[in-house]
This record gives structure tokens, C-alpha cells and sequence, in this order.
């Protein structure tokens, strides 16, 4: 079953896996990696220093934050709903998403208000990649049929942006927590690129021809929606899971 949620699109099993995997670690004692610094909620040179040492974690051994793999980061289907250039919903099965825990942090700013953190972290990449099933179903784009179904790899090179985190601090001593209520993205890219492999090497050829040379048009009008996708894959699969794993004064002084 495909469900479009108002923000992220995405299957109802793929969060019943996360949170599955999540509350099984969660019944075990947690200890961050010794490299890995604890810092101040405020302290944003501190923060953007131990969240580059998390996402090298991340590259190497994601067990060690009780994460599943990042590379790729897989979500079993979902629904980029359509916008006002590209006109479809685009249907994907077997997504992997690559590269992203490769991420340079460039930039943290932190707050406090009412109990309520929230981060925005800045980040950039060389290339990112996003593999997946797909499926245009009735597909028109610029007055050409391009309804197909088959695999398509999705380049977005320059990767630039910002990841905002939202979460409330809970409890008090060895129960204090953060429970993360909101993950957004935006993000620019240089350059977007469309791979297809479907059953006409021609038609494949010809439709990333196509989208291509619309990238610019096609970027501004799904950006948000690809925002959304990598949101719910961030949080999912790797934001919520540590924070649920770790307690507050495991990761904050």
C-alpha cells in the first residue's frame, strides 16, 4: 500500500521497521563512541565538530548509534506527489539514497525556548545520490508521453543545505530525553542528473535528454518534495533512532 503523507511520502512499513529496530535497542545500556564529544546545547562550534565525528560513525559503523545502514539509506516505497512543471506523481519502489552521511558540516546554530531544541545544520555534499524503482503512470511532461516504468539513478551534484531539527526535552535525571517532532530539509544543487534504464535504452537515452535540459524548471518546482523525501529518511532512519537511544545527558552536558 503507497500512502502520501501532507510533508513525507512514504510507506507505513518502512516506519514500522524503524521503530521496531529502534525500541530493541532501546532496551540496552548505550555509551557513545569515545571520540565523540559531549557538548553544551548552545555550544555550536562544539556541536558542528561532534556532529561531523557522528556522520564519520555513520560511514563506517552505524551499529555503534544503533542505526541501520546509511549507505545506502533504503525506504521500501513512497509517492513524490506532483507539482506545477512536473505534472505526475512519481511512484518509487526500493529506494537507496547514497552519500549522505559523506556530508561536510559547514554550520550549526542552536536554541533553547521552553524546553524546545532546535538545530539547523548546514551541510554540503559533492554528489548525492537517490536509486530507485519508478513509475510514471499517464505521464505527460511539456506535451511529450513519458510514461514508463522501469529504474532511474537521480545525481544531484553541489548538494548544499540545511537540516532543521525540532525536538522537546522530556523527563528529568536518567529519563531526561529529546523527542524529535519535526526534520526539514532544503537544499539547492548545481547540477541534476537522470539515469533511466527501462526496456528502451533509446527512450532512456531521450527522457534524461529531456529532463535534463529542463533541470533548472524541474528543480525549482520539486525541491520541496525531495526535501521532504530525505527529511523523512534522515529522521527515520537516523535522527530519531539515536535520540531514542540515547538520553539526553548521554549526548548533551
Amino acid at each position: 500500500m503507497l500512502v502520501m503523507y501532507e510533508r513525507y511520502p512514504i510507506m507505513v512499513q518502512q516506519v514500522l521497521t524503524v521503530l521496531t529496530f529502534t525500541l530493541f535497542f532501546c532496551t540496552g545500556n548505550s555509551q557513545l563512541p569515545s571520540d565523540v564529544q559531549k557538548c553544551s546545547i548552545t555550544d555550536d562550534d562544539c556541536l558542528k565538530t561532534t556532529i561531523q565525528t557522528v556522520l564519520r560513525h555513520l560511514q563506517n559503523d552505524p551499529s555503534v548509534f544503533h542505526v541501520a545502514s546509511v549507505q545506502p539509506m533504503r525506504l521500501s516505497q513512497g509517492v513524490v506527489p506532483a507539482g506545477q512543471v512536473w505534472t505526475f506523481d512519481q511512484y518509487y519502489h526500493d529506494v537507496e539514497m547514497y552519500n549522505h552521511a559523506m556530508s561536510t558540516v559547514t554550520h550549526v546554530e542552536s536554541s533553547i525556548t521552553n524546553n524546545t531544541l532546535t538545530f539547523a545544520i548546514n551541510i554540503s555534499n559533492p554528489d548525492v545520490v537517490f536509486k530507485t524503482d519508478y513509475e510514471y503512470k499517464n505521464a505527460f511532461f511539456d506535451g511529450f508521453n513519458v510514461t514508463s516504468k522501469g529504474k532511474v539513478i537521480h545525481h544531484h551534484e553541489g548538494y548544499v543545505g540545511v537540516v532543521q531539527i525540532t525536538g522537546d526535552i522530556e523527563g528529568e535525571g536518567d529519563t531526561k530525553h529529546v523527542t524529535i517532532t519535526d526534520v526539514a530539509v532544503s537544499f539547492v544543487t548545481s547540477k541534476l542528473t537522470f539515469d533511466y534504464n527501462t526496456a528502451d535504452p533509446q527512450f532512456d537515452a531521450w527522457l534524461g535528454k529531456l529532463f535534463a535540459d529542463n533541470m533548472e524548471s524541474i528543480f525549482n518546482d520539486m525541491k520541496g518534495a525531495y526535501g521532504d523525501f530525505y527529511a523523512y529518511a534522515y529522521n527515520t532512519i537516523i535522527i530519531t533512532p539515536i535520540f531514542t537511544t540515547f538520553s539526553y545527558n548521554d549526548l548533551f552536558l
